[in-house]
Parts: C-alpha cells; sequence; structure tokens
C-alpha cells in the first residue's frame, strides 16, 4: 500500500526561497539553478517559483525524483547539438515545461 504524505512532510520539503548565489539565484521571473560538476540533482522538493535549469557544459546529467513544479519547469542549453542526460521520475510539472536552446546568435530555438 502506498505512503500517503503528511501536509507537515510536504512542508519540509518546500523550497520557497534561492540560496541567492552563483548557483543557485532568485530573479524576479524565475529561480535559475545552474550545474555543479556537470550535474544538478534534485530530489523530494518542491519548487513554488518557476524553476530554469541553465546549463553551459557540453555534457551535464540531469537528475529530477520526486519533485513538484508548482509554476512550471524551463532547461535551458547553452548550445545546440551537445549532449545531455535527463531523467524524471515521479514528478509534477502542473503549469509549463520547456527545453530551450540558444545558439550563439543568442536567439532562442524550440
Amino acid at each position: 500500500m502506498k505512503k500517503k504524505i503528511s501536509q507537515e512532510e510536504k512542508d519540509e520539503r518546500v523550497i520557497s526561497s534561492s540560496k541567492n548565489n552563483s548557483i543557485d539565484y532568485l530573479t524576479d521571473d524565475y529561480r535559475r539553478i545552474f550545474p555543479i560538476n556537470g550535474k544538478i540533482e534534485l530530489e523530494n522538493k518542491i519548487f513554488k517559483e518557476q524553476i530554469s535549469l541553465c546549463l553551459t557544459d557540453s555534457m551535464i546529467e540531469i537528475s529530477i525524483k520526486n519533485c513538484e513544479f508548482e509554476k512550471g519547469l524551463n532547461i535551458r542549453r547553452g548550445k545546440i547539438d551537445k549532449n545531455y542526460k535527463l531523467f524524471i521520475f515521479k514528478s509534477k510539472i502542473k503549469q509549463t515545461f520547456s527545453l530551450i536552446t540558444h545558439d550563439n546568435k543568442n536567439e532562442i530555438l524550440e
């Protein structure tokens, strides 16, 4: 039988404010998260802001497990045709989910 998550357990998972450092900061529109050592791992978190994962390296591994994104998730790739691994498991993205690529001219391609 599946265990029901209590409200108290959910409240402990909520991330509603940013660390505001170079790898994780909050702007007016997004919470921007940058990779550390070629990886982004998010597990058992609830994000109330819209999240933007900003990928800059040529090879990034993204692992998202049991998370909730209340205002959506954007994954912004640094360059076209690079290798990225994306694993999303048992997560809810309540509004939008988008993969955006920026080319060298700063044009947005979807």
